[in-house]
């Protein structure tokens, strides 16, 4: 990963920004066979891209992987890069985000707990918990708004 120049960077922050998704979640397991009362913490980011050449280029630079898919009749590809590794690529990318910077801040800070993968075996303190949820509630929100005001672009 850094073998890439800041132009580099600069090209995969627009690409994210653009087709990119930061994906957090803290829910509860629906699947009957599990526990009840469990939840479940998931966290990736995918770029969606009908070019799979970009997304190999992505694959190649940072690890991950690439599925394809059809979507409202056109064949598309996602490129997927999950929890650990996730974190460092929008370490990298941070500086150059626009779109969804604010959203990468909210996971970067709280990479220890979401990472904590101790606490699954222990369980999460009710404070952990509290702060999860909350943390869900505003990445969705982002998701829902459609991201960083317009008028912030530029800034």
């Amino acid at each position: 990963m850094n073998e890439l120049s800041a132009t580099g960077f600069a090209y995969v922050a627009g690409l994210f920004d653009g087709e990119g998704y930061i994906r957090f979640s803290y829910k509860r397991k629906d699947r009957p066979k599990e526990k009840v009362g469990q939840f479940h913490t998931e966290f990736y980011v995918t770029v969606t891209n009908k070019n799979k050449p970009v997304l190999l280029y992505l694959k190649e630079v940072f690890g991950g992987s690439i599925f394809a898919s059809w979507v409202e009749k056109n064949h598309v590809y996602f490129w997927k890069l999950t929890r650990g590794p996730a974190f460092p690529f929008l370490r990298h990318i941070r500086p150059y985000l626009k779109i969804k910077r604010e959203q990468a801040d909210l996971v970067l800070k709280n990479q220890r707990l979401i990472s904590n993968f101790a606490a699954g075996r222990r369980g999460r303190t009710p404070e952990e918990k509290e702060r999860l949820t909350a943390l869900d509630r505003k990445i969705r929100a982002y998701t829902k708004r459609g991201g960083t005001r317009l008028g912030d672009i530029g800034k």
